[in-house]
């Protein structure tokens, strides 16, 4: 029996046609899809890649997260192979190796994740973490996720109850701390927040135009909108977008020139259970990676048209809550 690539457990291998493969999961092993839908030229690719260990993550997040709404994904090696045009909701691996990883916010975002996971209402409930956690967060394995319970553990975040099950934390019951919970609310910091932070391509031609639609967008509702290089710091910038997205209310994403930064600060946002507002330029659409597509993108063709729509998106979901 077959391997599966990602996962390392057995797999039923299956071909779609000569260039796409299928794998069926053992029914004992599942924790997406029945199903895991790969390339041939995808597989080779993932097999000989000199960074694997990035790549295998990356699907694995993809998968869990196409999982949890509901909609499959496949796996490609680009948007040239021959086999594209027959799967709208494709990832492809050579894109990958553009994202950079936010190692250093893994800490903060595991707990995240164990706030979000409680059998009581009570502050101090037993929480358990499992494998999606895991793969949402891009953590390869459990010595890494070892190494990030542990470190939770030990700057006194949360509190182990007992041992590990079988070496690994997952399964193994904790309770946040009161400084767990601090660190949580100052992550949470920009609840009420009038700022929002601007996540968008600094390469586009029409930057400022673009900028200054979300900015006269946000201002008319109330709120100032910001992006990194607005604030004088001293910080390298990935911390400095952490700390501002950390202080925001929400974020705005403009995803026109499908920049892989735009990806990595929403999904961040997302992860500390932020609004973000999604746009994109009209003649950009198609652009669009696959696990944002059926998300309700505010479409735009003039930058009137753009601030009008943030305006009118602010009203509707923000100042509703």
């Amino acid at each position: 029996m077959k391997t599966c690539p990602v996962r390392g457990i057995p797999i039923v291998k299956k071909n779609y046609n000569d260039m796409v493969n299928i794998f069926s999961y053992d029914a004992d092993q599942k924790l997406f899809n029945d199903v895991f839908v790969i390339s041939k030229n995808a597989e080779f690719y993932l097999e000989h890649h000199s960074n694997k260990e990035k790549i295998i993550s990356l699907i694995r997040q993809s998968q869990i997260e196409s999982e949890e709404k509901g909609i499959p994904c496949v796996f490609l090696l680009n948007r040239e192979e021959d086999t594209a045009k027959d799967f709208k909701n494709s990832f492809f691996l050579e894109d990958f190796h553009r994202y950079s990883f936010g190692h250093s916010q893994k800490e903060k975002l595991l707990l995240v994740e164990l706030s979000k996971d409680c059998y009581s209402t009570l502050p101090f409930g037993n929480r358990m973490l499992d494998h999606r956690a895991m793969y949402r967060l891009c953590i390869f394995d459990d010595k890494e996720m070892s190494v990030w319970f542990n470190a939770l553990n030990e700057n006194g975040l949360i509190e182990i109850q007992g041992s590990y099950i079988g070496n690994t934390p997952f399964n193994t019951s904790s309770i946040i701390t009161p400084r767990g919970w601090e660190v949580l609310d100052q992550l949470n910091n920009g609840s009420n927040s009038n700022l929002v932070f601007i996540a968008m391509s600094f390469g586009l031609n029409d930057r400022t135009e673009v900028q200054k639609a979300i900015e006269n967008g946000c201002r008319a509702s109330g709120f100032k909108a910001i992006t990194v290089d607005m604030v004088e710091h001293q910080d390298g910038i990935s911390d400095k977008i952490v700390s501002l997205i950390n202080q925001s209310r929400f974020v705005v994403a403009d995803f026109t020139e499908n920049n892989l930064g735009v990806y990595y600060e929403a999904g961040y946002a997302k992860g500390l259970g932020k609004e973000v507002i999604f746009t994109v330029n009209k003649k950009h659409v198609d652009d669009l990676h696959f696990d944002t597509q059926h998300i309700n993108h505010i479409l735009w063709s003039d930058y009137e048209e753009l601030e009008k729509s943030i305006t009118n998106r602010i009203g509707a979901i923000i100042n509703s809550l």
